[in-house]
């Protein structure tokens, strides 16, 4: 069975010098979109897009399936 992880996404915020909340200041996506990343819950293919192009980096920096 594979788990869906953001952890992926927490780094590259790090390495960018960002953190959570500021996806939503930015107007990345939104606070309902980061309350549900925060949680490792499913987004939309829209919000992976979304968080790719808002921070200029590849799926493989966004999300990543963990065996579990």
């Amino acid at each position: 069975m594979l788990q869906l992880s953001y952890e992926p996404l927490w780094r590259t915020l790090d390495d960018h010098g960002l953190h959570h909340v500021d996806l939503v200041r930015q107007g990345i996506i939104t606070s309902a979109a980061l309350k549900k990343l925060e949680r490792d819950e499913a987004v939309s293919l829209k919000v992976v897009g979304q968080l790719c192009e808002g921070l200029d980096v590849r799926v493989e920096q966004v999300i990543e399936f963990k065996a579990v």
